[in-house]
């Protein structure tokens, strides 16, 4: 019993043997990414609206998935959209073309001053009002045979273009 728990262990924190110091709260915080995330911004060009209308789900993952084929970014709400948005009710929803910079890498202290705007999903603002969405296009950690350390996630080293992390607003190049 206690070879296979320090097989489990040893192979659990990364090919390290198990410490009998070592608290389970020090192995989540090593677990953690490094917080930092890759994100784009985006900005939506005016007169590219469109307002769709679904009532069920059945109904809405086609019109989502063609919407998103043409190039269309759901906006969300009105106050996010350009100006021609009109939702009545919650089953309106509008779409607008966007422009979208590089991927870069938003270091932690930088994705914390980010806040997601009313009814919205996927979409980050800063304190200025400019929109931001999550890109897969970095390099993220690597942590080799560490599954602890795989299951905490991945934060971003890199942005497009091997571009270094960024950790305020102004540095995004416009």
């Amino acid at each position: 019993m206690t070879s296979s728990f320090a097989l489990a262990c040893f192979l659990a924190l990364g090919m390290r043997p198990c410490d009998a110091g070592r608290t389970a709260a020090q192995d989540v915080l090593q677990a953690t990414d490094n917080g930092n995330r890759c994100l784009r911004k985006i900005e939506f060009q005016a007169g590219t609206v469109v307002t769709k209308r679904c009532i069920h789900v059945r109904t809405c993952a086609p019109m989502y998935t063609k919407m998103k084929k043409a190039g269309y970014i759901q906006c969300h709400n009105s106050s996010l959209c350009p100006v021609g948005c009109s939702q009545a009710d919650r089953h309106d929803h509008c779409f607008a073309r966007a422009v979208k910079s590089d991927a870069f890498c938003m270091l932690k202290d930088g994705f914390a001053q980010l806040t997601h705007p009313p009814n919205s999903a996927n979409l980050l603002q800063s304190t200025d009002g400019t929109l931001f969405t999550y890109s897969d296009d970095c390099k993220y950690e690597e942590f080799g045979f560490n599954i602890i350390k795989h299951m905490g996630g991945k934060g971003c080293r890199k942005g497009h273009g091997d571009a270094e992390p960024v950790s305020d607003f102004s540095e995004i190049e416009r």
